[in-house]
């Protein structure tokens, strides 16, 4: 735990993690090692070991432990520094030639800083205007090299501040399996209990902050199901409103979510990110099979309660008739894997629900070697409460 909260601070700690939206890298691999043995010696998966010690609503500080550059002031606007060697050791005049050097920047300026490292090389800084005179000083005193002038007006403003990273991915969740693994994947995930009787609002005001406490200038949202569309709607209309770049990607199944997740990279563009997580989204069909709880006429036919139903990307498949047995669902499964790779598929991702029986997932891995050998299976605990199975084919 100290590790982790550890690797945490490293995007406050250097500017250059916090823009590219990352933590550091030597550090995170130690995390991963640490991760490991927790998992050998409690005898868990590591990924499950390293989302159990992870927050599921990570929260950034609101303060960062660096500042912005320094941003000068009304009367000088440029910055000007270089790294100056060679300085001769005698001069015209008197005095020698690193003081006429530093009283010749303070006449031109401000924050003057002329600097040795004991070995004839010296690092000179000034606020000025006359950005030839500061450099033709140096010119004059020895050999300049390195030399960088920033005008403060190009300064980034101290609005943007309030932002310690470029990217985040923001998701609301129905089980905890999913949340877990999300966050072993660095998504922020909010946790939603659809049994806490919480209102749409309540919901959406608790997605509101996990957006705002990701301390991202461009968050990403990919909501698990279509029940929480709206509610991520309204949330990101609330974060833009508060000055915060927020899109929210068109995802109706967990399944979509992972594919979203594996195509993020947070050194693209944010517009292209957006757009290739939607593409993935968009390019996983979804089925489901679930357990019906009521009678119904579906398209295919009628069901009664208790049946099994599989669905292709919304639409009724079968109906393989009750009780719920082993062996009824997985027919109900292969079945439904197999109508979905009619149409072309290459991977397939497996989430078992709470109520799935363990012979499933062997049963289902069996199926797709013999039948679909081009097929690659994964098959991960999902945790939903209302699906025995969720299949994403891509």
């Amino acid at each position: 735990a100290a590790a982790a909260a550890a690797l945490d601070e490293t995007p406050r700690q250097l500017p250059v993690l916090a823009k590219a939206g990352v933590v550091d890298a030597g550090g995170r691999g130690v995390v991963v090692l640490l991760d490991a043995l927790v998992a050998v010696v409690t005898e868990r998966p590591a990924a499950l070991a390293a989302a159990q010690r992870a927050s599921r609503e990570r929260v950034v500080a609101a303060h960062s432990m660096y500042t912005a550059r320094e941003s000068g002031s009304d009367e000088f606007a440029y910055e000007v520094m270089y790294l100056l060697e060679s300085v001769a050791s005698t001069g015209a005049g008197t005095g020698d030639p690193i003081g006429r050097l530093r009283d010749t920047l303070v006449g031109l300026g401000d924050c003057v800083s002329v600097v040795g490292d004991g070995a004839g090389l010296w690092t000179v800084h000034v606020h000025c205007n006359d950005v030839g005179a500061a450099v033709e000083v140096g010119v004059e005193t020895g050999r300049p090299r390195q030399i960088r002038v920033a005008r403060f007006a190009d300064a980034p403003s101290a609005e943007a501040s309030r932002f310690v990273k470029d990217r985040a991915v923001v998701v609301p969740a129905r089980s905890t399996e999913l949340a877990d693994l999300l966050i072993s994947e660095g998504v922020t995930v909010l946790f939603v209990d659809g049994n806490d009787g919480g209102t749409d609002d309540e919901t959406a005001y608790r997605l509101l902050e996990a957006i705002t406490g990701t301390g991202a200038s461009h968050v990403s949202v990919l909501p698990a199901d279509a029940g929480l569309i709206e509610v991520a709607d309204e949330a990101s209309i609330r974060a833009v409103a508060a000055g915060q770049d927020v899109v929210v990607v068109p995802c109706v199944s967990p399944v979509q979510v992972l594919a979203a997740v594996a195509v993020h990279d947070p050194r693209r563009r944010a517009a292209d990110d957006v757009v290739t997580m939607a593409e993935a989204a968009a390019a996983t069909r979804r089925g489901e099979v679930v357990v019906a709880k009521e009678a119904a006429i579906t398209w295919i036919g009628a069901c009664e309660a208790g049946d099994v139903i599989g669905l292709a990307d919304g639409e009724v498949v079968l109906i393989e008739p009750g009780p719920p047995a082993v062996d009824v669902l997985d027919r109900a499964a292969c079945g439904v894997a197999e109508r979905m790779l009619g149409m072309g598929g290459e991977l397939v991702t497996a989430l078992l629900g709470a109520d799935a029986p363990d012979e499933l997932a062997g049963e289902l891995t069996d199926y797709l070697r013999r039948e679909h050998p081009e097929a690659e299976l994964v098959i991960y605990h999902g945790g939903q409460p209302d699906a025995v199975l969720i299949l994403g084919v891509e």
